[in-house]
């Protein structure tokens, strides 16, 4: 069993495929597929061409959610495995996960109500996003490569306690939304944290922000020297993709001064 060779204790990953979806889920994936495929359509000039390919590689059916053995099938060439895990991912547990060449997907899908933005972790940022990236060599070498590395780095207690608290947040954000007083609390609680381990961050902080600049909000410049999208984060959020696409976001070349930046999960 794929499960079993990766040994991570304490971990819930789902490798079988008799997933239960709803009818909610369904008409979740259907309206989501359509508009991922409308926004590649007519901004495709704005992506990198190794996404577009992987994500056409990828043969979705509006009509059926892929099940793991179909996602399994269709990357079989890179060499990757997919799996289904629940909820958030310490950051080492990810990069373990990536350093077997495995690729941990959310069992969770986004309801109709947050159709435009998961507060928490989400099938269809794991299958959208970072999925397509797969089928590049030179990518899938790059995450293997981080994902050995953060495997070995390990939180403290300050990025322990902000690992909780994300979860909380993502929850209120379910459960109250965005403007409730509990969600604001929770938020005001992370910038104290974040304040603090800005002072002094270690790897496991450095790393993060490594992965989220390069893997999930990444962007290159293609053969004519023009900036292109790539990043998880934004391929499967078409909102900020959009404004990156009109030029209403800063883009800044990428130095080792990233990992100073630090990013906001609540927005």
């Amino acid at each position: 069993m794929l499960a079993d060779s990766l040994s991570l204790s304490g971990l819930k990953i789902h490798n079988n495929i008799s997933v239960y979806f709803s009818k909610e889920n369904a008409k979740v994936w259907e309206l989501s597929l359509n508009k991922k495929q409308t926004f590649i359509k007519k901004y495709y000039q704005f992506i990198a061409q190794d996404y577009i390919d992987g994500f056409h590689a990828l043969e979705f059916d509006s009509k059926e959610i892929p099940t793991l053995d179909r996602l399994n099938f269709c990357i079989e060439a890179t060499g990757w495995k997919v799996v289904y895990v629940e909820g958030y991912l310490r950051q080492n547990d990810y990069g373990q996960f990536l350093s077997q060449k495995v690729v941990p997907i959310s069992r969770y899908m986004r309801s109709l109500e947050h159709l435009n933005y998961a507060p928490g972790p989400d099938m269809l940022h794991d299958i959208f996003g970072h999925l397509p990236m797969i089928f590049s060599p030179s990518y899938s070498n790059y995450l293997y490569a981080l994902g050995k590395i953060m495997s070995r780095t390990y939180a403290n207690s300050l990025e322990n306690a902000l690992y909780h608290l994300h979860i909380k947040l993502a929850d209120a954000h379910e459960e109250f939304g965005g403007d409730h007083p509990q969600t604001l609390e929770i938020e005001k609680e992370i910038k104290k944290v974040e304040h603090s381990i800005d002072k002094s961050p270690s790897m496991y902080t450095l790393l993060g922000r490594f992965f989220i600049w390069t893997i999930e909000f990444g962007v290159l410049l293609n053969h004519e020297k023009k900036p292109q999208m790539y990043g998880a984060g934004l391929l499967s959020s078409e909102d900020e993709a959009i404004l990156f696409c009109e030029g209403k976001t800063k883009t800044v070349p990428f130095t080792k001064a990233a990992t100073r930046i630090d990013f906001d999960f609540s927005s």
